[in-house]
């Protein structure tokens, strides 16, 4: 007799399981990613966008349902076998999410950069994400006859655990009535291409300029910088902050930072009490200041009768399809952060301003857009104004990622931060050939700096991290730049009653000073900014002589 060969056959669900596994799956995935993510995101960062709850809230419901569908959809097309296998997939990556932030609890991502871990967060995101893949793949399928419960008990749990969270976003963070965007006036682009035909005071700054990136470009192009005529370089300096903010409105308004109020307050006063400013006005010089919102300004109107450049919001429209895009990839990457950090990287600096809502004036808008502003000085040479005395602040993405430009100031995807950093110089050269042309080079001081350098840590002390100190370019051309020194300040003839400090031109190499550096620290638990306080006495590049004098913890939020 012939042996009947035995086939091995799956059971199947029932449809009212497979309908149960299905929806469960599909709600809870698209809950966690389309609808909490983006509005929790939204919830905990609104000062930093450029668009309302109103704007992103049907989008984001729309996506939600239609996603929940989608994936409903795409499981039912499977029997028991392989619906449990896939089903476990998505809920093992959110849960997978969930442990490793606790384990690490460190963030992951704050100024648009790609995720530095140290090797051992980032074993511990790999062990986590793959030990919870495969566990739950494996559990699928030890416990086929009672998946379903596991699904429902899973989902139950992080719907729940989400929709708490949801629900305190909606009650503490006052969602359906911020629908403002908080901006009646923008800085405009007027006046970008003049100056003062007889004297001016002009600071161009790059956002990162860390010393590393000058010997980066030295090391590739040792002449690069050989013809900034009259200009010193400093290559031992050290910036005030380590952000942009509060380093950019401390810059221009010489007001220090120490977390003693809300950025949003001190970005509303801090110009209009600025000694500097005022100082500036009384001395006869008209102002442009050319920076972009959020990390400079909220709203220009903190510049009113200080630039001359503030011009009146006359409209705003939100693009709301890239809005949601924004927010999701956001919502993904924060959930499968292990395979998506670029995603993260590129969508955390993603022109919040430019893209996802644009805001109309009289004029147009400045934004730090270095693609932009080399072709606008390629294309327009500067001119002069009937001004006697300008001041002028020009802002540039300079070094920071993401970067965008090749060598020759062209928009381009292989960008690198050399070829970024040698780009947007070349615009910087542009504009003081501009100068020369015009006769007003050697009456103007010049000077091109970094708002800071490269962050080494955010979530702990930088002598605990690192063994070099965080130094910032800085170049100055005072004016007839014939090696007499003088303070900035004082060299445009500034009368003034305060005492600005000793300028660098007046520090002696190897002089023994004593400079601040406040470095910001992130309170990972409760998204809080933090200072950490440090004296320098020496080379800044050698973190021995960093000493750490004071902890200050706010109960503000990161910005």
């Amino acid at each position: 007799m012939k042996k009947e060969k035995k086939q091995i056959e799956f059971e199947k669900y029932t449809f009212k399981e497979k309908l149960l596994i299905s929806c469960l799956t599909g709600f809870t995935v698209s809950f966690v990613l389309c609808l909490f993510g983006p509005i929790d995101i939204y919830a905990n960062n609104m000062q930093e966008f450029a668009f309302t709850f109103k704007d992103m809230a049907l989008p984001v419901f729309l996506l939600f349902v239609g996603v929940a569908v989608g994936v409903a959809a795409l499981l039912m097309c499977f029997q028991r076998f392989i619906l449990n296998i896939i089903s476990s997939l998505p809920l093992s990556l959110i849960v997978a999410s969930i442990i490793e932030g606790i384990i690490n609890r460190s963030p992951k991502i704050i100024s648009g950069d790609v995720a530095e871990a140290s090797d051992r967060e980032y074993y511990i995101m790999i062990i986590t994400y793959v030990v919870c893949i495969f566990g739950f793949a494996f559990l699928s399928i030890c416990v086929t006859e009672k998946w379903k419960n596991v699904v429902v008990f899973l989902c139950v749990l992080l719907v729940g655990m989400n929709g708490a969270s949801l629900v305190s976003d909606f009650i503490n963070k006052d969602l359906i009535h911020d629908n403002s965007i908080n901006c009646d006036y923008v800085l405009s682009k007027d006046g970008l291409d003049s100056v003062s035909g007889k004297e001016n005071i002009i600071y161009i700054l790059f956002d990162r300029f860390d010393n590393e990136y000058v010997d980066s470009v030295k090391e590739k192009y040792p002449d690069f910088f050989d013809d900034l005529e009259g200009f010193t370089y400093f290559d031992s300096a050290v910036s005030t902050y380590t952000r942009t903010f509060p380093a950019v409105p401390f810059m221009i308004s010489g007001n220090e930072y120490k977390a003693e109020t809300s950025a949003f307050d001190y970005l509303a006063s801090t110009y209009q009490n600025s000694d500097f400013l005022k100082d500036l006005k009384d001395n006869g010089y008209k102002i442009d200041i050319y920076a972009d919102r959020y990390y400079e300004y909220n709203d220009a109107k903190a510049f009113e009768g200080i630039a001359d450049n503030v011009s009146k919001v006359t409209s705003y429209k939100a693009n709301k399809k890239k809005i949601v895009e924004y927010l999701f990839k956001l919502s993904i990457a924060r959930t499968v952060k292990v395979f998506l950090t670029q995603i993260m990287y590129v969508n955390a600096n993603y022109g919040l301003a430019t893209k996802l809502s644009t805001l109309e004036c009289e004029g147009e808008v400045y934004h730090d857009n270095d693609a932009w502003l080399s072709d606008y000085y390629k294309d327009t040479k500067l001119t002069a104004d009937a001004s006697d005395k300008t001041f002028t602040f020009i802002y540039m993405h300079g070094s920071h990622t993401p970067h965008i430009l090749d060598e020759n100031g062209d928009y381009s995807e292989d960008a690198t931060d050399i070829s970024q950093t040698i780009g947007s110089f070349k615009t910087v050269k542009l504009y003081l050939e501009y100068l020369k042309e015009l006769g007003v080079y050697d009456n103007s001081t010049i000077i091109i700096s970094g708002d800071h350098g490269i962050p080494i840590t955010e979530d702990s002390p930088l002598h605990e991290e690192t063994d070099k100190g965080v130094t910032t370019a800085i170049m100055i051309k005072p004016k007839k730049a014939d090696n007499k020194k003088l303070i900035i300040v004082k060299d445009a003839k500034i009368k003034s009653d305060k005492n600005y400090g000793k300028s660098a031109l007046d520090i002696k190499e190897n002089e023994s000073r004593t400079r601040i550096f406040y470095q910001s620290v992130f309170d990972v638990d409760h998204h809080k900014l933090g200072l950490n306080k440090y004296e320098i006495k020496g080379d800044a590049h050698d973190i021995n002589n960093w000493n750490l004098t004071e902890e200050i913890r706010s109960d503000y939020t990161w910005y």
